[in-house]
């Protein structure tokens, strides 16, 4: 999804909608309309107000976007679990399952010979979760560096 489409979406598809979001972002919901509007000209979402909005809504389509047009890969981060010796070892321990999924992952998409867009998705998914599992236990071990 483009930038321009993440945002319409953002708002469009939250409870709502933009006469729902726009008051709890101090925006007249017209205006907001018309910022996150493909074809408008004439307003514009600020970096700030995107910010914003995906806070509230907890919509992350908009930072995917611009990861995505820049060559980047978006991975959440848990910060949620404490920085300890047994935490870093449950989070070593996840990063080696996930690896095992995504190995699986792929060769049940080569068993038949071809790969559908379904296990595409699959493997995607799966390389996710080593990424944010890999860049999980690498806050947790800056955490205990400091």
């Amino acid at each position: 999804m483009n930038l321009k489409d993440s945002m319409y979406a953002t708002v469009h598809d939250y409870p709502g909608g933009s006469e729902s979001l726009g008051p709890r972002m101090s925006i007249v919901p017209a205006v907001l309309r018309n910022k996150v509007n493909p074809n408008s000209t004439s307003h514009h979402l600020t970096l700030i107000e995107a910010d914003k909005m995906m806070t509230m809504t907890g919509d992350h389509r908009i930072l995917q976007a611009l990861a995505q047009h820049h060559g980047y890969v978006l991975v959440p981060v848990a910060f949620d679990m404490p920085a300890s010796d047994s935490a870093i070892l449950e989070l070593v321990t996840r990063v080696w399952r996930t690896n095992g999924d995504v190995g699986k992952a792929v060769d049940d998409a080569l068993a038949d010979g071809r790969i559908t867009s379904r296990e595409l998705d699959n493997i995607e998914q799966t390389i996710s979760g080593v990424e944010q599992a890999m860049h999980t236990m690498l806050a947790r071990i800056r955490e205990i560096a400091q």
